[in-house]
């Protein structure tokens, strides 16, 4: 009789950076969409943090951090701390192989997509628009089920278009707006290569044998 158990996933550098950029990135979507539609004040909470910071942080801390518009800082600090939980709760889940594959194929759709649609949600985009995403997500789709061997330096500059597109005049409307295409833009990057390379997690596969 033969029983074989859940396998592990072993995460290394790539793994942790692909997490570490999704966290962010999707903190930095969710936020300003529950900013706006929730009554509660969030932002008030990242003004605790950031006073807990400021009051309790041993290093020196920069004047011109200090002395930036509070409003950003404290939606800085609100995103940072919903990154580490995300973090942490995608570590949580990813342990497994049985739910690695579909977070990577997961984090991948959120990087090319979340921009796109908070801005819909926040600012009403064209539809035309949603025409270039939806390109955009098919030869995604093509290039990680090894249907379409598109060379890296295109599918790069894919990339670079496409959040480009997204984030034009994104800057005076939304805190943080540079933030937005380069977390996007990383977070893509790494998930590509992550789904593409086969060896990214190594597996650790715990069975034992009974007669």
């Amino acid at each position: 009789m033969t029983t074989t158990k859940e396998r592990f996933v072993v995460c290394g550098p790539l793994c942790w950076l692909h997490d570490s950029l999704f966290s962010l990135n999707v903190a930095l979507l969710i936020l300003p969409v529950a900013l706006i539609r929730m009554k509660s004040p969030i932002l008030m909470r990242g003004r605790d943090i950031v006073d807990f910071l400021y009051r309790y942080w041993p290093f020196w801390i920069p004047a011109n951090l200090k002395n930036s518009e509070p409003n950003r800082q404290y939606f800085a600090a609100l995103v940072l701390v919903i990154g580490i939980v995300i973090f942490l709760l995608l570590r949580a889940t990813a342990r497994f192989s049985s739910t690695s594959r579909f977070l990577q194929l997961f984090a991948l759709a959120v990087a090319l997509a979340g921009l796109p649609l908070v801005r819909h949600v926040l600012q009403n985009v064209p539809w035309p628009l949603f025409l270039e995403l939806s390109a955009i997500l098919l030869c995604a789709t093509l290039i990680v089920t090894d249907r379409w061997n598109l060379p890296p330096a295109i599918a790069i500059l894919a990339l670079a278009l496409h959040f480009g597109l997204w984030s034009w005049g994104i800057y005076p409307n939304m805190w943080l707006g540079w933030a937005y295409p380069i977390l996007g833009f990383a977070s893509a990057t790494v998930s590509g290569i992550s789904i593409r390379s086969k060896g990214r997690w190594r597996t650790r596969s715990e069975s034992s044998k009974t007669e």
